[in-house]
């Protein structure tokens, strides 16, 4: 398995010192470092290939010592994650600097990068913070083991298939060139899956790539339609047929004759219209409400459903001869749970559909929208995104989404894989790490501030004084023999 890191620094002898640890530490060929000088190359480069990146290691003091050729201010390494995480979200963002201020952490943590990383580089440190990021790039972005051409091909391939298709993941692309066999064939398709998931799109791309796409394509939602007035919005009716029949009427399979019928929630037709449409089907004729002879038809029939059928005619709510007759080519629409790949070009298409340019999301919230199994499908995913364009806010955070995702996120399968290796049994457990984690932290982190107290320890980390004086003890962390002095203020641990 390959990954890729984009390197932005001013400074060639940090890429040369990456490049040794890459090869000391890795696989020959397993990671592959690629580098830009300047953020204004650095979004010019993820710009264009926005989904290459296994991780961006972005140093601060990109402006420090140059100017643009314009004679222009360059922008910093802040200002460069801020303009490519606005339009590409996904991607992963490690900080480096050898001058890690207060302020800087702040900046850089209200965008949602949460890993700094010193320079000079520290090889162990650094080796393990690539693993951890690559982790999380084989987890939630990358597809699948395609090159970069044949995502794009994949992505264009299922954009021309279809008017509103979005993804490039196995299970999409599939559907698509079983569209693309049909475009010859008149045969009666039943699309199968659960709400939201795009059955009307499928449906209509089928439409598009046929011989008739030039003809009618008619949807009607039967679960919406009145029991009592179906049969003529279905099949027509004749002028005074029956009450407030002012005029005669066409049904749809009239209006979609030469084109294509689409039938979306069939398995609500009530039994007796279950029979004529059977008919229909058979002597591709029609018989309006009130008339006196048959109407013959051209109209290729497309119906879709989110209940199991098959079940349904086990219980006798439909009819097994109407099933077989609808279901001549079956076609079974996954849920986005199960093709995850897609989720990160579905947020992009609704952010370019929805989101002004000043919008942004933080990378947490892009993290847990991916993992997040989505009940609703499509339809939640591109529902929630208009939501975010029309909220005040200019920055979606993680306080913005419902409780149900941020509670999914928090038992997701890699807190349940920790779980298991830690063998947590108990709160007693839990405790336990999380004491041993908030330990091994302080006892890193204390000694890089180098102050004389805790109270000034806590001013520099930026952390309340009663929390570092209480973690302290609680922990029994020995704080006067950890700090060193600090020549730069003068104080003596």
């Amino acid at each position: 398995m390959t990954y890729r890191i984009l390197l932005v620094d001013d400074n060639e002898m940090v890429k040369r010192t990456l490049d040794l640890i890459i090869k000391n530490e890795f696989e020959k060929n397993s990671v592959i470092l690629d580098w830009v000088d300047s953020g204004e190359k650095a979004i010019t480069e993820i710009n264009k290939f926005p989904n290459v990146y296994s991780v961006v290691l972005m140093d601060f003091d990109l402006s420090s010592e140059r100017k643009n050729t314009d004679g222009s201010e360059p922008i910093n390494g802040v200002e460069a994650a801020q303009t490519i995480l606005k339009r590409h979200p996904q991607i992963q963002i490690v900080m480096q600097s050898g001058d890690k201020t207060r302020d800087l952490v702040i900046k850089v943590m209200e965008l949602g990068i949460t890993t700094f990383i010193d320079k000079p580089l520290n090889p162990p440190e650094l080796v393990k913070t690539l693993k951890s990021y690559f982790y999380r790039y084989d987890k939630h972005i990358r597809p699948y083991e395609l090159s970069s051409e044949q995502k794009n091909e994949r992505q264009q391939f299922i954009a021309n298939i279809s008017d509103g298709l979005v993804g490039r993941s196995e299970a999409l692309f599939k559907i698509c060139k079983r569209i693309e066999s049909l475009a010859d064939s008149d045969s009666r398709v039943l699309i199968t899956g659960e709400n939201g998931t795009g059955k009307e799109l499928i449906a209509r791309a089928i439409h598009k790539n046929s011989k008739r796409k030039d003809k009618s394509f008619v949807a009607v939602n039967v679960g919406a339609l009145s029991t009592t007035l179906m049969e003529s919005e279905m099949f027509g009716h004749e002028k005074g047929s029956f009450t407030g029949a002012i005029k005669r009427k066409e049904g749809r399979f009239l209006q979609a004759s030469g084109g294509t019928l689409f039938l979306d929630e069939i398995g609500e037709l009530p039994l007796e219209l279950q029979a004529k449409l059977l008919r229909v089907l058979q002597e591709n004729e029609v018989e309006p409400v009130g008339g006196e002879k048959p109407i013959s038809i051209d109209t290729r029939v497309i119906a879709a459903t989110n209940v199991d059928l098959k079940k349904a005619v086990e219980d006798g709510k439909f009819r097994e001869d109407l099933y077989h007759r609808l279901k001549v080519v079956p076609l079974a629409i996954p849920a986005l749970r199960d093709r995850k790949d897609d989720i990160p070009l579905l947020i992009e298409a609704g952010i370019k559909k929805f989101w002004s340019e000043e919008k942004s999301m933080k990378h947490s919230v892009f993290q847990t929208l991916v993992s997040y199994s989505w009940p609703g499908n499509v339809r939640e995913l591109m529902n929630l995104m208009e939501r975010f364009g029309s909220h005040p806010a200019i920055e979606i955070r993680m306080d913005h989404l419902d409780a149900q995702m941020i509670e999914e996120e928090m038992k997701s399968e890699s807190t349940k894989v920790i779980e298991k290796e830690l063998q947590i049994d108990s709160l007693e457990d839990i405790e336990k790490i999380r004491d041993n984690l908030e330990r091994d932290f302080l006892i890193r982190e204390l000694p890089k501030y180098g102050q004389s107290s805790i109270r000034t320890t806590a001013d520099a980390m930026g952390v309340n004084y009663s929390y570092l004086q209480r973690a302290v003890k609680r922990l029994k962390i020995d704080f006067k023999k950890l700090v060193k002095p600090n020549p730069s203020n003068g104080q003596m641990a």
